[in-house]
């Protein structure tokens, strides 16, 4: 249970956090290299594409090992890969949001019970059918 806790809940709800300081951090960069130039904020820069290309080059592998493995697929959709790890991301991020908030605050939803009338009558060959409804007097 800590587990589950801990990397399908906490994780996935301090992702969007960690997005948005990435994307503060880039933003940071870029300012600090308008401002002061390559040679004073680049070498930054650089490691952390560099990173980035490693991760990439490591997803890419293992999808293309998946795909070999499986064999039902005819070619290798990588651009697709490195597109669905920025869109499906986000996806999920709503997703287990707006699950929280219907697990915090209830389902908008009744009880869903039916009411009960006796209205069923039986015909000649034993099939149960149902009276027409009639208004409530």
């Amino acid at each position: 249970m800590p587990q589950a806790l801990v990397f399908q809940l906490l994780f996935t709800l301090a992702a969007p956090l960690i997005d948005f300081a990435l994307l503060l951090g880039v933003g940071g960069t870029a300012w600090r290299v308008y401002d002061r130039g390559w040679d004073a904020a680049g070498g930054d820069a650089l490691t952390v594409v560099a990173f980035w290309a490693a991760f990439a080059a490591v997803d890419l592998a293992c999808g293309w090992i998946a795909y070999r493995l499986d064999g039902r697929e005819a070619r290798f959709p990588g651009i697709c890969l490195l597109l669905q790890r920025f869109g499906y991301r986000q996806l999920l991020y709503a997703v287990v949001l707006r699950a929280l908030y219907v697990a915090a605050t209830g389902p908008k939803v009744g009880w869903g019970k039916l009411e009960r009338t006796g209205s069923v009558a039986v015909n000649d060959t034993g099939a149960a059918t149902p009276e027409p409804l009639r208004a409530a007097a």
